[in-house]
């Protein structure tokens, strides 16, 4: 039999590859489709291949990745080349063996949608970006689209327009509980989460998970001592609880590895910690809270997975506080179980004593069941 492909041209931001990755293990799991993730940006193809083991042996499971920037090669022209030949390859696939493209939004702009001009359009999806209900909702004056997917009636081509209202279209409300998704999450949490252990020589069979942002761009440092602060506090369960401290891409080790040993001189214990790049859904599994300094998308990951969400927000003198132009009020996530301010009278501590009576990780995995209509995908 055939093996059919769809190709997935992700944007230059790795939240594209982590958006879509559930909806595409669901679909190659019911229709036997396999897919390829195209990648235009060369440090976006190292983060996938080099720095995110989950998100690429997922893609592994279900088809492959390939490199198509301009750094492909250490001669650019021979880069650009393979580049125009695999589109080139692309397009006849499409044409000829009835395949699939899904886009972000790349090919409803120039060089590219001169392409979309060449192609069989029923054949072309385009995707929103957000799992969350966050996409840009930029309007686009030329739409490459045959059928639209989206994870949220939040996208504004999901809320009626003349220019897809005949468009088929695939809602997916609760993509990141897909069953194929969630199962590959729970089989392999364990193996990943015990390698990370064993490089550091830690054990723990529970963790205590520690997202940050940017927090080296506070020009006022209060997002740095609010980091330090929450860290002392926690330094005293790193022992049993070791600490995975996942810092944002843009954030350099070696100011992180300061600020942490500022907290070790205050208070003269030594932290347990890992900084990490596995998946939030992989670490989700086994922390007892995850603690967030600020606000993140990472909240909504835990949100839906039952891990309890505590902001600490220690050296903010009211909610009109601000760090990095943006007042505390508008740092507070709504999904938070609990904020921890200097003046709310909530201790972390307290908190953390409470969380670890339980002797199991609070993680709940639902599923939600879909049925992937796959006659879309083949016609």
């Amino acid at each position: 039999m055939q093996v059919k492909y769809i190709y997935v041209f992700l944007k230059n931001k790795i939240v594209s590859l982590d958006t879509i990755i559930p909806f595409c293990m669901e679909v190659n799991a019911q229709c036997n489709i396999e897919f390829i993730f195209v990648v235009r940006d060369s440090d976006t193809y190292r983060s996938i291949t080099e720095s995110n083991i989950v998100l690429l042996d997922a893609i592994n499971s279900i088809g492959g990745v390939i490199n198509l920037s301009k750094d492909r090669y250490k001669l650019r022209h021979i880069s650009k080349i393979f580049m125009l030949l695999y589109m080139f390859y692309i397009v006849m696939r499409i044409n000829t063996k009835k395949d699939y493209i899904i886009h972000f939004g790349l090919f409803n702009q120039k060089p590219f949608s001169l392409l979309c001009f060449l192609l069989d359009k029923k054949r072309i999806v385009f995707s929103s970006k957000s799992s969350y209900g966050r996409d840009d909702n930029v309007k686009h004056n030329f739409l490459c689209t045959g059928m639209l997917l989206g994870f949220s009636d939040s996208w504004r081509y999901l809320k009626g327009d003349s220019a897809t209202d005949n468009i088929p279209k695939i809602i997916i409300k609760k993509s990141r509980n897909l069953p194929t998704w969630i199962n590959f999450i729970k089989e392999k949490s364990d193996m990943y989460i015990n390698l990370e252990l064993k490089k550091k020589l830690l054990i723990g069979e529970r963790i205590i998970f520690f997202p940050i942002g940017r927090i080296n761009l506070d020009f006022t440092m209060t997002n740095s001592k609010s980091f330090i602060e929450t860290l002392k506090r926690m330094a005293q369960y790193s022992n049993k609880y070791p600490i995975f401290i996942k810092p944002h891409s843009s954030v350099k080790l070696d100011y992180i590895r300061k600020l942490i040993c500022d907290a070790e001189e205050d208070i003269k214990i030594k932290i347990n910690y890992i900084f990490t790049k596995l998946h939030p859904s992989i670490l989700a599994s086994r922390a007892i809270a995850s603690i967030f300094v600020s606000n993140s998308t990472i909240i909504n990951e835990m949100y839906n997975l039952q891990v309890p969400i505590i902001q600490c927000f220690y050296g903010y003198e009211s909610r009109n506080h601000s760090c990095c132009l943006v007042p505390l009020k508008d740092l507070i996530s709504p999904k938070a179980d609990h904020v921890i301010t200097n003046y709310s009278g909530e201790s972390l501590n307290k908190i953390l004593d409470e969380l670890i009576k339980d002797k199991v990780p609070p993680v709940t995995y639902g599923i939600a069941q879909e049925n992937i209509n796959c006659d879309l995908f083949c016609k």
